[in-house]
C-alpha cells in the first residue's frame, strides 16, 4: 500500500478528537494527527464549551490545514455526548477517537489502514501503547493483547471482558459502518469497556505489535481529576449529577444489550450469556450496593418532595 497523499472530498478516514479545555497538551495532539504518513483523513475537534485556550488553538490549526473541521458547543454537555458528537459528524469509512493529552506516531493511521483493507473481516485495528507522563517521559509499554482473530464471537467476547484494562484498543481504527450500529459511548462511567465488548462480539479485532500510542498520565485525567465514580460520573454526564452512578449495574445491562443486538448464531449468543453471567459471579456485591445507593437516593428524593 502506497502513501497516500491526495485528499477526498470525502476522506477514507475520520479522526474525532473531543476536547474539553485541553491547552496543556493539545498543540502536540493535533500536530502529531496533521504530521500522519497517512494524510487522507478529516480531522473533526469537538470543544465541549472550553473555558481556557482550546478554542484559539483550535481555530489557529483550522486557518492552517483545510482538513481540520472546528465545532463549539456553548454548554457543556458532558464528555460521553462529545465523543458521540465527532462521530456523529464523521464521514469516512473509518474512524479513530483522538484527545488533547495523548498522541500518535506519525506512521499509526498509515499501519492500520493497510491492515483494515487486507482483511473485512477485521473491524477494529490498534497498536500497543506507550504510557508517558505529563512531561511526556516514557514510563513503560502496555499492551492489551487483543489480538481477536478467532471466528467465534462468543470466544472473542470472553477474552475481551476477561482481560479489559487501559481500553487503550478503544483508540484503535474501526470500521464506522459498524460503531454505527452500537450506542457509540453511553452515559456512564466506562462505557467504551461495554463498547469494546460489542465491537468483538461483531467482528475481528487486530493489535499491532509497535507502540505506536502515547498515552500521557498525569493529574489532569479524566480519572486522577475524578478519583471517584459519583465525580466521574458527572464528567461522562452532568446531568447525573448527585445520582447514583451505579456503574456495575450500566455495564451489565449495557453488555446483555450488546449480545441481544448482535446477529450472530444462537449457540453463540448463549455463550456470550454464559461467559457474561460468570465473568459477573463476583460482582454481586457491587451490584447488591448499588441497589441500596439507588434505594437511598428515591428515599431522599421522596423525602424532600
Amino acid at each position: 500500500m502506497s502513501k497516500t497523499t491526495i485528499i477526498s472530498e470525502k476522506p477514507l478516514l475520520s479522526v474525532g478528537l473531543p476536547v474539553y479545555n485541553g491547552e496543556s497538551y493539545l498543540e502536540k495532539s493535533i500536530s502529531s494527527i496533521l504530521q500522519q504518513s497517512f494524510e487522507d483523513f478529516e480531522l473533526i475537534i469537538s470543544d465541549n464549551a472550553s473555558t481556557d485556550n482550546t478554542p484559539e488553538i483550535c481555530i489557529t490549526y483550522q486557518k492552517l490545514d483545510k482538513r481540520i473541521k472546528y465545532h463549539h458547543s456553548h454548554e457543556n454537555k458532558g464528555a460521553a455526548w462529545n465523543f458521540r458528537r465527532v462521530f456523529q459528524l464523521s464521514q469516512g469509512r473509518f474512524f479513530v477517537w483522538a484527545t488533547d493529552d495523548d498522541y500518535f506516531d506519525k506512521n499509526y493511521f498509515y499501519r492500520c489502514i493497510e491492515i483494515l483493507q487486507k482483511d473485512d473481516t477485521i473491524i477494529l485495528c490498534y497498536a500497543n501503547t506507550n504510557i508517558i507522563d505529563a512531561g511526556g517521559k516514557i514510563q513503560k509499554i502496555h499492551k492489551d493483547r487483543f489480538q481477536l482473530l478467532c471466528d467465534s464471537p462468543s470466544e472473542r467476547f470472553k477474552i475481551l471482558i476477561n482481560k479489559l484494562q487501559l481500553c487503550n484498543s478503544a483508540f484503535g481504527l474501526i470500521r464506522s459502518s459498524v460503531l454505527a450500529q452500537t450506542p457509540v459511548h453511553d452515559n456512564f462511567v466506562a462505557s467504551d469497556q461495554p463498547l469494546l465488548a460489542e465491537l468483538a462480539i461483531r467482528g475481528k479485532f487486530y493489535e499491532i505489535e509497535e507502540p505506536l500510542i502515547f498515552r500521557r498520565i498525569h493529574p489532569s485525567a479524566s480519572r486522577p481529576a475524578h478519583p471517584t465514580d459519583d465525580l466521574l460520573a458527572v464528567w461522562y454526564n452532568p446531568r447525573t449529577k448527585g445520582k447514583p452512578p451505579c456503574r456495575h449495574w450500566h455495564h451489565l445491562v449495557a453488555y446483555l444489550s450488546a449480545i441481544k443486538r448482535s446477529k450472530i448464531k444462537k449457540t453463540e449468543k448463549l455463550r456470550c450469556y454464559f461467559y457474561l453471567m460468570k465473568f459477573y459471579r463476583y460482582k454481586w456485591r457491587n451490584l447488591c450496593r448499588e441497589m441500596l445507593d439507588v434505594f437511598g437516593y428515591i428515599k431522599l428524593k421522596l423525602r424532600s418532595t
